[in-house]
């Protein structure tokens, strides 16, 4: 048996697509989860794992939404403006892609 892993990586990016979104949300058709598990490293049964904290409460996921729509809704109400905004290429980092990954063993 191999040496159990765990990792944590960090990432700025300049922003988040509709498929990064839909990849980090699970949101796929059932053809989408057949692609998923046969080519990636997708297990079906740990999709629960997935979760968002809102209102301080640990919630299941709101998959009606992608990320960017949500991001965009969240800094409008805050009046802040997305430095990306309008722009042909987004210039500015800002947004940061917190990951963890290891074997199933040591990240259940």
């Amino acid at each position: 048996m191999a040496t159990p892993k765990q990792v944590m990586d960090f990432r700025p990016s300049k922003g988040i697509t509709t498929a990064q979104s839909n990849e980090h949300q699970r949101r796929w058709t059932e053809k989408g989860w057949g692609s998923a598990e046969s080519t990636g490293n997708y297990d079906r049964s740990r999709e629960r794992l997935n979760f968002e904290v809102r209102g301080g409460k640990v919630c299941p996921i709101d998959k009606s939404r992608s990320i960017p729509e949500r991001m965009a809704d969240i800094l409008r109400s805050r009046g802040i403006k997305d430095p990306n905004e309008g722009l042909a290429e987004p210039r500015f980092r800002t947004v940061v892609n917190f990951i963890f990954g290891g074997s199933r063993e040591r990240m259940t």
